[in-house]
């Protein structure tokens, strides 16, 4: 059981991919936000790279749980995403993984903050991707 997890963002829609096994995300790229037609191309090649079997996709929530500034549209993203690739979509609560991205990051030595946040979409989006997947309850080998 292969999943896609998404970091969506306004400039950068971060991109990571489990094992065969759905056990292990790894971060993968990050997809240029433009216009639809680009997003959805940048999503065809991950999807036709990887085979799917669903998507894990950021809810940007609140501190307090509460939708946050973005939930609207990625909730329209995530349409997008079954409407055109015939694949589920599962709304997973991404408070803080941004941070946590991050802060992984500069302790793994990853240079300077710029260099981070080209990475920072690709890693929050398997901070997300992982947690999905650690709650379904299996076991890396």
């Amino acid at each position: 059981m292969r999943v896609i997890g998404l970091d969506f963002g306004l400039k950068r829609i971060g991109v990571a991919v489990s094992d065969e096994g759905g056990r292990l995300a790894q971060p993968l790229r990050a997809l240029p936000a433009g216009s639809e037609k680009q997003v959805k191309e940048g999503l065809q090649r991950v999807i036709a790279e990887y085979s799917p079997e669903s998507v894990v996709l950021g809810d940007p929530r609140m501190p307090d749980g509460g939708e946050g500034s973005l939930s609207a549209r990625v909730r329209e993203f995530a349409a997008m995403i079954e409407g055109t690739f015939g694949l589920k979509v599962v709304l997973r609560d991404e408070r803080y993984t941004s941070f946590e991205a991050g802060e992984r990051l500069k302790e793994a030595g990853n240079g300077n903050w710029r260099s981070r946040k080209g990475k920072l979409d690709q890693a929050a989006a398997a901070i997300i991707l992982q947690d999905y997947l650690d709650s379904l309850g299996r076991k890396a080998a």
